[in-house]
């Protein structure tokens, strides 16, 4: 049996649907059926979003030591009977897996875009452009100088980034995500991430 190697998201106590887990742990059922029994996780970290949010969530890598069961036509979630607890993600490593994920996957869509429903789209190019005009999208943008514009109801994740003097390089300062309501952030216009908010772009 091929081990399939994952992400699993936990609250900020390491618990889910209130079981304990702890790293470096390996943990086993008696019966996996997908989202009732069984160990959860997801091969695609841009997936795990969609079932803990990207803040309150402590972020693990994970194996499946078993047998794996999926629905082909959802996203990358798996079920296992026994799995292994992994090393933790740090917040701005979860982030840059996530948009290399996507870039992977979606090399062709970056500079062009995307108008497809359920695109996920990622850059950690500097200066990057990503425009959404599909669906029920995610796109993040985490180069420095990025920016992103799509259609209402997508997904956005910009981050921002600050020069470190003593180490004399870029280091990240802030990431944030935010739904395009129509409201407080408008379709069809380009956003950036500056001290801590998402505002309008301006070159």
């Amino acid at each position: 049996m091929k081990k399939i190697k994952g992400y699993k998201a936990f609250n900020k106590d390491m618990t889910c649907n209130g079981f304990q887990y702890k790293e470096g742990e390996t943990y086993e059922e008696k019966e996996a059926v997908l989202c009732e029994k069984g160990f959860h996780f997801c091969t695609d970290p841009f997936d795990v979003l969609n079932y803990y949010g990207l803040y309150e969530s402590e972020f693990h890598e994970v194996e499946a030591l078993a047998e794996t069961k999926s629905d082909s036509n959802s996203d990358s979630k798996h079920v296992t009977t026994k799995i292994k607890i992994g090393v933790k993600i740090s917040f701005c490593n979860f982030i840059k897996t996530t948009v290399d994920s996507v870039i992977n996957i979606c090399k062709t869509k970056f500079e062009k875009g995307s108008k497809e429903d359920h695109a996920k789209i990622g850059s950690s190019g500097d200066s990057a452009k990503i425009e959404v005009g599909g669906e029920y999208s995610v796109a993040a943008a985490t180069g420095i100088e990025s920016r992103i514009k799509a259609k209402k109801g997508n997904w956005i994740t910009l981050a921002e980034w600050e020069l470190d003097k003593n180490k004399k390089r870029y280091v990240p300062l802030c990431v944030k995500s935010a739904q395009i309501d129509g409201e407080k952030l408008k379709e069809d216009v380009w956003y950036q991430l500056k001290d801590g908010k998402i505002v309008d772009y301006i070159s």
